[in-house]
């Protein structure tokens, strides 16, 4: 069950593990991940990015959205920050109407050699609908590059069984 403390996005892990009925056991064992988002009430943020990968010193565009779930009411005094833009509102919704999405909200963040890789950065919103305080969260990961020699390894075959050579 999805509880109030949980994180957005929630990302849960499965590993499995066993062993091998052979003459000299072999263990083997595998994990695998899904992702989650949540969304409190009926307020969902967006956040994407014009890049997946920068150079430090490239200049990353972050655009970020609203919407309002609900079929019946309004979403009022939203207010969107992200850590990456300051301390100050990115932007503020006087009303946002039910089923509708903001307008952009949108700002540049160079990459500095103070970012580390990634940069995971997770913007917030905060409105009220119906008395009620409605929170949401989106994050966006940016790989960043850094020049010089890169190294990729991979396996022949994939997949192996025990005792095969790779």
């Amino acid at each position: 069950d999805i509880q109030d403390s949980d994180l957005d996005p929630l990302r849960n892990t499965v590993t499995v593990s066993g062993q091998s009925v052979t003459t000299v056991p072999q263990t083997a064992e595998d994990a695998a991940s899904a992702t989650l988002r949540l969304v409190t009430g009926d307020l969902l943020l967006t956040k994407t990015a014009d890049r997946a990968t920068a150079r430090v010193g490239d200049p990353v565009t972050y655009t970020l959205t609203v919407q309002n779930f609900s079929a019946t009411d309004e979403i009022t005094n939203i207010t969107v920050t992200d850590p990456l833009y300051g301390t100050a509102p990115l932007c503020t919704i006087a009303s946002l109407a039910p089923g509708a999405t903001s307008g952009p909200c949108m700002f540049a963040h160079p990459v500095s050699q103070a970012d580390p890789s990634p940069l995971v950065n997770q913007a917030f919103a905060q409105g009220t609908q119906n008395g009620v305080i409605v929170r949401d969260t989106a994050t966006h990961t940016l790989e960043i590059v850094t020049p010089g020699l890169s190294v990729t390894k991979t396996a022949n075959p994939a997949v192996a069984r025990f005792g095969q050579e790779v």
